[in-house]
């Protein structure tokens, strides 16, 4: 028994010294890099499939589309548009339009923040989505349905 301890312990040792020089190595290269990416950014970097050094420009990027979508929201009646989407590897808000005589419009009132606006042929506006969900919701709840996922797409 007190050999089977000491050749564990053998084993043990040489595992935990490489263990912890692989982490220095690691803690190493993350702090050359930068180390609140290797920490933070990771994430968003897998979710967008990105490098890690480019989520700080992204994040910037979606405080600006963020701003631009709060100004835009109110020129846009629910009976043209089909709401809007923030897509912030390309750099836009999309715009689903049901009536493009009215993109014009809009583009003259956003001059400074064109360069941002992707117009996109949509079936549906965002008050018939509303009262599409609603009357699914409430089918839903007649049925009883339960573990059901309810989408809807413009």
């Amino acid at each position: 028994m007190k050999n089977i301890y000491i050749y564990l312990k053998t084993l043990l040792i040489p595992f935990v010294f490489i263990q912890q020089n692989c982490s220095i190595v690691n803690a190493q290269i993350c702090s050359k890099t930068d180390p609140i990416n290797c920490l933070q950014f990771g994430p968003l970097a897998r979710l967008w499939n990105v490098p890690n050094e480019e989520v700080p420009k992204l994040l910037d990027l979606e405080k600006i589309l963020i701003s631009i979508d709060s100004k835009l929201q109110p020129l846009l009646n629910g009976s043209y548009f089909g709401g809007t989407y923030i897509d912030i590897k390309a750099g836009k808000i999309n715009v689903n339009t049901v009536d493009q005589s009215k993109v014009n419009e809009i583009r003259n009132k956003m001059k400074n923040d064109q360069a941002f606006l992707n117009f996109i042929a949509a079936n549906n506006t965002l008050s018939q989505l509303n009262s599409t969900f609603n009357q699914t919701f409430i089918l839903a709840q007649q049925f009883n349905i339960t573990n059901c996922i309810i989408s809807i797409e413009p």
